[in-house]
């Protein structure tokens, strides 16, 4: 049997899975239904959640302890801005801080790039404390749906 190198080089991830996406409309004109009322759209409470928690699947991976830790974080920001702490301006430097967070627990394997990535996405769409706030409750629905570690 002759085995053809270029093609197989060019398709060397031809046994790897197809990398998870997000879903259609993911964060498509922000959080909000109504931006005046800063209604939060439903599909970020159930919708949104469901398909996340299916491709944050990855065995040794994204585990809910792992995940809680950043949702943690992210709670105590949002007490930090509920209880007027601090302002916003002055919590956005630690919000940002998910990102190199993930980013290198990613490294560490402890979490996947779709991870990362649903992190990172989520952080170019929080300008306000509403936008965090909105952040937070999603957040909060994903860790609600994310099956028990063994």
């Amino acid at each position: 049997m002759v085995y053809d190198n270029k093609n197989f080089n060019k398709n060397k991830n031809y046994n790897s899975k197809l990398e998870p996406t997000f879903p259609e409309g993911y964060l498509e004109g922000g959080y909000f239904e109504d931006k005046e009322k800063r209604t939060l759209k439903s599909e970020y409470i159930v919708k949104y959640p469901i398909h996340i928690v299916k491709n944050l699947k990855d065995g040794d991976k994204n585990k809910s302890s792992q995940l809680r830790k950043y949702y943690d974080f992210v709670v105590r920001i949002k007490d930090t801005l509920k209880y007027d702490i601090k302002t916003f301006d002055e919590v956005y430097p630690e919000i940002n801080k998910l990102d190199y967070h993930s980013t290198y627990a990613e490294s560490r394997n402890k979490v996947t790039k779709y991870f990362v990535d649903f992190i990172k996405k989520n952080l170019q769409n929080i300008h306000t404390k509403e936008d965090f706030f909105a952040f937070a409750t999603h957040f909060e629905a994903i860790i609600a749906y994310l099956p028990k570690d063994k």
